[in-house]
């Protein structure tokens, strides 16, 4: 949970990295852009009333990547 609001997180893995993917409605969306924290990375969209964002401490571009490969609907990177 966020607050009261249940986040529904989809965990994955990339080698020894773990990748989690949680997902909100856009109207609890965090304001302004989300920046790296103690070696994590993040990565966020929205997709129609929902807000995505993907943390792990992956290099950036690979969990730029993994997230290309999810909105694509084939979350096997």
């Amino acid at each position: 949970m966020i607050g009261l609001t249940p986040a529904p997180t989809l965990v994955y893995r990339a080698r020894q990295h773990v990748i989690s993917l949680t997902a909100l409605p856009v109207s609890l969306q965090a304001g302004g852009p989300i920046r790296p924290i103690d070696g994590y990375n993040v990565v966020e969209w929205t997709d129609g009333s929902l807000a995505y964002w993907a943390v792990s401490d992956l290099a950036a571009p690979e969990l730029e990547k993994f997230a290309k490969i999810f909105r694509a609907g084939n979350a096997e990177p």
